[in-house]
């Protein structure tokens, strides 16, 4: 029960990431990389998460919970952190 609480906290933060994460850059949409790179931004908080979560719980299934734990602690603080401070940046960017 506890790992559950843990992980969704890390899907609560990374929505908060994908929620608020804006425009793509404009590099993006140079020729030769827009669709990989495009495709790399969208994807980011999934591929966050799964690779947060995966390594999280591969620790604490090696016999390491305290690892898996602070793991997914800092991969859930950054992550809210990220969402955090794009949450400012976009509302920051609409008072001008």
């Amino acid at each position: 029960l506890v790992w559950a609480l843990l992980m969704t906290g890390l899907l609560s933060s990374a929505h908060l990431m994908a929620a608020f994460r804006g425009l793509p850059p404009i590099s993006a949409f140079g020729p030769g990389r827009g669709v990989a790179s495009t495709a790399l931004w969208y994807g980011s908080p999934m591929i966050v998460t799964l690779i947060g979560g995966t390594g999280a719980t591969a620790f604490v299934t090696a016999g390491a919970p305290g690892n898996g734990v602070l793991l997914l602690l800092a991969v859930t603080w950054g992550t809210a952190l990220f969402g955090l401070r794009s949450v400012r940046l976009l509302d920051e960017a609409h008072r001008g």
